[in-house]
């Protein structure tokens, strides 16, 4: 077991059990001849801690109980990175679907800091409809959410942990505060449509850069160290806010489609994806999907309508928009999800 934050092996079960509430810690000890029940029931908020590099960090208590997924999620400051993770989350825990479709149970890895994230941008925006704060490079890079996935037939249980990071935070911030990414499992790549609505449109004179080369750079950097022609890791690219590009028919199209969870068609809608952006002058957010080793495209929509101003979005119309499918596939692509080839065939994608 390695740790996320420091990179140092861990022996798991070593590890202090702590309550935290507020400022106060608790430290928990087994008592003697304590029932497995009620040392169950006192441990269910617990979280270890590690300072193997002499700095204090925690870690949920059943973290290292589960294979770790390390899902890091990249894209520039107003890309709606917040918005789409928000969105995810409150789909992935509450639609059935996912068992009946996936034999995926999901369940919260820690229920306080799951209670923390849904109170603070989950509900929120899923059902006041308010605009969420952007995540700042000055922010600590920490676990945002993390959640169970256990696989109903094969019996594999995974830790699902998201890193937000912020693309300007690669920009000049001290990297040592990213340690995460030498241990990611998966990439979600979040593109702003926003701006190429705006480019196309001729409201701008170019398209603004999705903040991906740099971040790029510095995973490849670490992840692969035996400098393979490509990236050795799973990546999706998702256009957040495609819902301001329903003008275009491919676009429209895919955001019609009630497809969320199937997984069929993402061959289909990833070559469709990456010819549009190529012939739309998109073709740097392209970087990361020819620079993996595997990558899917896909258009999503966390809210379904623009915001009326920095605080609401509107009722009308409001409302995900495919926010699981770049995330299912991911899952599929690490194994999680089995039985799923993303309806792929021998056909290559990308220009000949």
């Amino acid at each position: 077991m390695i740790c996320p934050y420091c990179l140092w092996e861990l022996e798991w079960e070593a590890l202090p059990l702590v309550l935290r509430e507020g400022d106060e810690i608790t430290y928990l000890e087994r008592e003697e001849g304590e029932p497995e029940n009620r040392w169950l029931q006192r441990t269910a908020n617990a979280e270890r801690i590690c300072d193997a590099d002499g700095s204090e960090h925690y870690l949920p208590c059943d973290y290292g109980n589960y294979k770790p997924m390390i899902i890091g999620i990249v894209g520039s400051t107003a890309a709606g990175k917040t918005h789409l993770l928000a969105a995810m989350i409150d789909q992935l825990v509450q639609t059935v679907r996912l068992k009946v479709r996936h034999n995926l149970t999901i369940s919260p890895l820690d229920t306080v800091m799951h209670r923390q994230f849904m109170l603070e941008k989950v509900f929120p925006f899923t059902n006041t409809r308010k605009v969420l704060g952007r995540t700042r490079r000055e922010e600590e890079v920490a676990f945002v959410c993390a959640l169970r996935a256990h696989n109903d037939v094969t019996g594999e249980k995974h830790a699902l942990v998201f890193f937000d990071v912020s693309g300007e935070f690669f920009d000049d911030a001290d990297l040592r505060s990213l340690q995460f990414i030498s241990i990611v499992d998966a990439l979600l790549f979040v593109a702003d449509a926003e701006k190429l609505d705006e480019f196309l449109r001729q409201s701008t004179p170019r398209l603004a850069d999705p903040a991906f080369m740099e971040p790029f750079g510095h995973i490849d950097r670490l992840r692969n160290t035996g400098r393979k022609a490509l990236l050795p890791l799973p990546a999706a690219l998702a256009v957040a806010k495609s819902d301001l590009l329903r003008w275009l028919p491919v676009v429209d199209g895919w955001l019609r489609a009630d497809d969320d969870t199937e997984l069929d068609s993402v061959e289909e809608e990833t070559e469709e994806a990456y010819v549009f952006l190529q012939s739309h002058a998109a073709e740097s957010w392209l970087y990361p999907v020819v620079h993996c080793q595997d990558s899917t495209i896909h258009f999503v929509s966390a809210s379904g309508v623009a915001k009326v101003d920095d605080a609401v979005f509107p009722e009308r119309g409001f409302g995900p928009r495919r926010v699981l499918r770049p995330l299912l596939s991911l899952l599929a692509m690490k194994g999680v999800i089995q039985g799923h080839d993303l309806g792929r065939d021998d056909v290559a994608r990308g220009p000949s």
